[in-house]
């Protein structure tokens, strides 16, 4: 009974450690599941599991575009990190001079002065170079620098019948600028916030993070504890700043064919998780119980085993050989049990393991195990 007990132990920390943390397909299928959001319609988004972008206390973000996101630290320097790369470089600290914006496209950093006159230097680089005088009137706080697809630079203003300019020959010229799909998309995913407890208010406590698909109204939570987020306007990242820290989560949004495929993927899995969570179980009220598994009428029995009662509502037990399992003699070859899911089932074996079984293979006759895949083992998640 105590080597059956340790190899229990095994199961359940091959469960613990290998299935749980690829329970869901998020972003890709090695990352570990964080949230998911499914759309009525049948639109999903998924958020990868947080990396920190950077050991040093961020202040805060200055700037989420794209690409890149801008961290100002305590010391009121400017960082930029990019999430593809997960480089984190320190930007030009001169005395009066403030950050403008970040142009991929060109690796060029712009900065502006008291008097108003634009500067350029490539990322990384201390040295900077005067680009031009902004035009009379216009306010560096209203306006984004913009490197159009020939590499000519553009001055966007804000605000509704203001002009936008573009860099001719060192000169600024009014000129209509046609912002495309690709620089203004609208993922259509959200932020919100909600207090932590009944009553909160102070923001800088930290708050419940959550994503919507309505920026008015509640959706799944992602985190606590968070001060400030956002998602990039491309959709692909979530930051969001927790205890001081900055973090980052890769963003996946599905739809049409690709998002019914993840979720038929997801119920398949979670078929897969039930059915190993009920199968140790039984092993470990059998490591109690000399070896003895409960009939067909007491199955419930094992239920203070589970980790989840709620995966035995959906589980069929059907095992109908020797109560005492020490006088099996193929436990990897003998069904207990059964967990239906979309297109086939997941079939639990006495000795711990689970495999799916699609619809269309005819399952064989218990002592017979055919091939397949989706295999779920006592040391495998």
């Amino acid at each position: 009974m105590q080597k059956l007990f340790s190899v229990v132990l095994v199961f359940v920390a091959a469960l613990t450690c290998g299935l749980i943390a690829n329970a869901v397909l998020v972003s890709a299928p090695d990352e570990e599941p964080f949230a998911q959001l499914v759309e009525p319609n049948g639109r999903v988004v998924r958020i990868g599991a947080p990396e920190l972008v950077t050991p040093t206390r961020a202040y805060g973000m200055y700037e989420a575009s794209f690409e890149h996101l801008v961290l100002q630290f305590a010391d009121q320097s400017l960082h930029l990190y990019n999430p593809k790369t997960k480089k984190v470089v320190k930007l030009v600290q001169q005395q009066g001079l403030e950050f403008v914006g970040y142009v991929p496209k060109g690796n060029t950093c712009y900065y502006t002065d008291s008097s108003e006159t634009l500067y350029a230097g490539f990322l990384g680089d201390q040295t900077l170079r005067k680009v031009a005088q902004v035009p009379v009137g216009v306010d560096t706080d209203d306006y984004v620098v913009t490197m159009g697809e020939s590499n000519e630079i553009w001055l966007r203003t804000y605000g509704k019948n203001k002009p936008t300019y573009r860099l001719v020959n060192g000169n600024w010229t009014q000129a209509e600028y046609k912002a495309t799909a690709a620089e203004e998309p609208d993922p259509g995913v959200y932020v919100v916030f909600a207090p932590e407890y009944e009553g909160q208010s102070n923001r800088d406590k930290g708050q419940v993070l959550q994503i919507s698909f309505n920026e008015d109204a509640p959706g799944e939570v992602i985190t606590t504890g968070v001060t400030e987020a956002e998602i990039t306007p491309d959709g692909k990242f979530l930051f969001f700043q927790s205890q001081g820290h900055m973090f980052v989560c890769k963003v996946s949004i599905l739809t049409g064919a690709e998002a019914k495929a993840a979720l038929v993927l997801d119920a398949k899995k979670e078929a897969m998780i039930s059915a190993k969570n009920v199968s140790v179980g039984l092993l470990l009220y059998a490591g109690d119980n000399d070896e003895m598994v409960p009939g067909q009428d007491q199955f419930e029995a094992i239920l203070p085993y589970l980790k989840d009662a709620q995966m035995m509502k959906n589980f069929v037990y059907t095992y109908s050989g020797p109560l005492d399992l020490s006088k099996l003699e193929k436990p990897a070859e003998t069904e207990i049990g059964y967990v239906l899911g979309p297109g086939g089932r997941a079939v639990a074996y006495a000795d711990g393991h689970v495999k799916w079984f699609p619809d269309q293979q005819v399952k064989p006759p218990a002592g017979i195990l055919a091939g397949g895949e989706g295999v779920l083992s006592a040391g495998h998640g």
